[in-house]
């Protein structure tokens, strides 16, 4: 097979392998991945991308029945939270942070921005975790 055919079979075969977790079906999409393996050129990334499903499957939902019940299939509100409540203040120019004063700035940011810091600083009183 030349290099052009083994391309265009490998773009196939991950559009079945993305239709399969598309649905939540990852032992059919790994099944498709291992039958590919004896005329896989390397089987370097083909290990690779096994191992990453196999270690998440416990996380990866049916996006398709997750999109016809109107639920999340993103973390675009994850990703919006970080930046509201971090991203913003770390991205000054010549800044940097450990993991450690990163964390500390998330919990002071979201005391400020969950309205919760005078009744901290000055009660010494712990914001409520429950949902409202």
């Amino acid at each position: 097979m030349g290099y052009r055919q083994a391309a265009a079979y490998e773009k196939a075969l991950l559009r079945t392998v993305y239709r399969h977790l598309w649905r939540g079906e990852v032992d059919a999409a790994i099944a498709c991945l291992e039958a590919y393996r004896p005329e896989a050129r390397t089987t370097e990334w083909l290990d690779k991308l096994i191992g990453y499903l196999d270690a998440r499957r416990p996380f990866i939902p049916d996006y398709g029945e997750r999109r016809r019940r109107s639920q999340y299939i993103g973390s675009g509100q994850a990703e919006k939270g970080n930046d509201q409540i971090v991203a913003q203040r770390q991205k000054g120019a010549g800044m940097r942070w450990s993991r450690e004063t990163s964390d500390a700035l998330a919990a002071l940011r979201t005391l400020v921005l969950n309205g919760d810091w005078d009744d901290y600083w000055c009660h010494r009183q712990m914001p409520s975790l429950r949902a409202t």
